[in-house]
């Protein structure tokens, strides 16, 4: 982060999986947490933290599948 420091920020977490148009699964991991700025006003930010290729393994009875990092 530029403006802050890891140990002044409380994030929060998103993870989405997706497929590409090459039909290629991946999921991504995002950062959130709000600035505020030096005359009170908040601002949303975001980072990515990380995107990684998603194996699809299989899928049990009730339609949830395992998954494998590439």
């Amino acid at each position: 982060l530029e403006e802050e420091k890891w140990s002044q920020v409380r994030p929060a977490f998103t993870c989405d999986l997706w497929t590409s148009a090459t039909r290629k699964e991946y999921m991504t991991c995002t950062a959130h947490w709000v600035h505020t700025a030096a005359d009170g006003t908040w601002e949303l930010k975001r980072r990515v933290v990380f995107t990684r290729d998603v194996c699809a393994e299989t899928v049990d009875a009730e339609g949830a599948w395992t998954s494998c990092f590439c």
